[in-house]
């Protein structure tokens, strides 16, 4: 189930309005709906409350504040961090109020980064004027989310296209200035090259009464004045602006060439809304609810417009700011699919249990002749034992070794030495690579005889005599001999 959001301005005595439904990754737009006002009636309540009836009620509602009652600026203020933004505004704000700070609310919006900090677009409104409105809608049912300025939410969409380029001169992005003029109001939005505002003035005139005779020439002439005075104090450093017509007036041509005339300019066409980077689905003739689309779109779920908000601190939004149910199918399918993936992990551990038991099985069967019928648990480090043990032994005895085994190098030594030699072995060591001897001579030459021998078999190598000295009152010399292996102390055959 898909969430439809609804965004509404009221002119006068006419109320128009856009509806849009918005999924997790989708935002289309579902019809455009106008109401006037009764004669009747005391207020725009039940216009509201009859254009709701054809719309549908909406899960989140977006409604614009008239431009006549906002005082606004825009502000370069030297930091970037958005608490410090929302202490700051406030009071750079206050010289220009005609009205104390404690009865006024206020908001804004970042339009822009330079070197000396962050551009901001500053609003203020005051309280009353908020519970006004605020009251009004929700005697027709309404408790819209956000509270903003539908003329600075149409230039912010309008942005996209100065950004890309696509502003139909062939030229590049340049200036915009945007009228939007409807039903006893005309606001004028000045963008410079980059989309950012620069300047917004709101004219207390507009249409006539019935919105289809136009202009008449007094009004036209304000509206005229007015953009030009605009140009003049902001826009001096900028080419001629595009001119762009939104509200009721972009529907009617002889406005259009009124306007255009009077300020020697060219009107530029709205076109496609797809041109803008936004999605399908929005009519030719968008304009007409230009302020309405762009207030939706600040709820679209991706590339949304940031709009600014008066409901802030005591005027807070407390209903639904979101809606859960667009995301149930989503979600629902993401459990299924971790369901899955869960189940896949839990098939694929068992058929891994159940092979390795298999495997053990196996090889407690292969070293059942090693091991005995009750093999350790660990058959591995058991077999690995075994053979380390079993390699030892076999060394001992003389085999599995590169070099020769201990006794074919006591075979070796003996037949090396003369058989009369006056010498006595007391210590034999002998490894793999090595033998040591250790000894004693009736004298240094018969040392000197027994390492000769053992040179002259061929059998030892890097023969050393250390230690060698006279002992006791006999005479006798301890030595200590050590002699490299070779590959074979076996006996060679000549």
């Amino acid at each position: 189930m898909a969430m439809k959001v609804l965004a509404l301005e009221m002119a006068g005595e006419q109320v128009r309005a856009a509806v849009a439904e918005r999924s997790w990754d989708s935002f289309r737009l579902l019809g455009t709906f106008e109401n006037a006002r009764t004669a009747d009636e005391a207020d725009m309540a039940p216009a509201v409350s009859r254009l709701l009836a054809a719309a549908g009620k909406p899960d989140v509602a977006i409604s614009a504040i008239p431009g006549e009652l906002v005082a606004h600026r825009v502000l370069t203020l030297p930091f970037k961090d958005a608490r410090k933004l929302k202490q700051v505004v406030g009071f750079a704000l206050e010289e220009h109020l005609p009205f104390p700070t404690d009865e006024a609310t206020t908001a804004f919006t970042r339009t822009g980064e330079d070197e000396e900090g962050t551009v901001v677009f500053a609003a203020v409104l005051r309280k009353s004027d908020l519970k006004d409105h605020l009251e009004l809608l929700a005697k027709a049912g309404l408790d819209p989310k956000v509270v903003t300025l539908g003329a600075l939410a149409l230039a912010k969409l309008l942005t996209r296209a100065s950004a890309a380029g696509s502003n139909g001169n062939g030229h590049g992005p340049s200036a915009h200035l945007v009228m939007s003029i409807d039903q006893a109001r005309t606001s004028l939005v000045l963008l410079d090259p980059t989309g950012a505002p620069r300047a917004m003035r709101t004219l207390a005139a507009g249409l006539e009464a019935n919105g289809h005779a136009g202009l008449s020439p007094r009004v036209a002439s304000m509206i005229v004045s007015a953009a030009r005075q605009t140009l003049l104090s902001h826009g001096s450093e900028f080419e001629p602006p595009d001119l762009l017509i939104a509200g009721p007036a972009a529907s009617m041509p002889e406005v259009k060439s009124e306007i255009a005339d009077g300020l020697a300019a060219a009107v530029r066409d709205g076109g496609a809304l797809e041109s803008l980077g936004v999605s399908e689905g929005f009519p030719g003739d968008w304009l007409r609810f230009g302020a309405c689309i762009a207030m939706l779109l600040g709820e679209a779920p991706v590339n949304s417009i940031d709009l600014l908000n008066f409901r802030q601190d005591e005027f807070a939004f407390h209903g639904r700011s979101f809606d859960a149910a667009p995301l149930y199918t989503s979600a629902l399918l993401a459990v299924g699919l971790a369901a899955l993936l869960v189940l896949h992990a839990v098939f694929s551990t068992v058929g891994s249990i159940r092979r390795l038991r298999a495997l053990d099985r196996q090889m407690a069967s292969i070293a059942a002749p090693a091991l005995g019928k009750h093999p350790p648990k660990d058959i591995i480090a058991a077999l690995r034992s075994g053979n380390a043990n079993m390699s030892t032994q076999l060394k001992l005895m003389g085999g599995g070794s590169a070099h020769s085994a201990p006794l074919d190098a006591l075979f070796a030594i003996s037949s090396a030495l003369p058989p009369q030699l006056p010498v006595e072995f007391s210590d034999i060591e002998i490894d793999e690579a090595a033998v040591k001897l250790d000894g004693e001579a009736d004298s240094f030459g018969t040392i000197d005889q027994v390492k000769k021998a053992l040179a002259k078999s061929h059998r030892f190598s890097d023969i050393e005599v250390e230690d060698a000295k006279v002992t006791g009152t006999s005479g006798k010399v301890d030595f200590h001999l050590s002699a490299t292996i070779g590959d074979s102390v076996l006996p060679v055959k000549d």
